[in-house]
């Protein structure tokens, strides 16, 4: 999957996906005369799996909670 494609999974834009720090997505694969990282399915879904499990409310993965003042 393309980094566009990531970024609709994981509710982020592409440009995030593009800039962000590969150690916090799923692992990327190269596949020869493509531009860019790519992501199998089966990683992007194990990966979300073993993320822990969010408490009701909380926010998604990547995204900052607004502090109430």
């Amino acid at each position: 999957m393309t980094s566009a494609e990531l970024a609709q999974v994981l509710g982020l834009s592409p440009l995030t996906i593009k800039k962000r720090d590969p150690k916090t997505l799923p692992p990327a694969v190269c596949v020869p005369g493509a531009r860019g990282r790519r992501w199998r399915q089966s990683d992007v879904q194990a990966w979300l799996e073993s993320l822990p499990r969010s408490v009701s409310g909380a926010a998604r993965p990547g995204r900052r909670r607004r502090e109430s003042v």
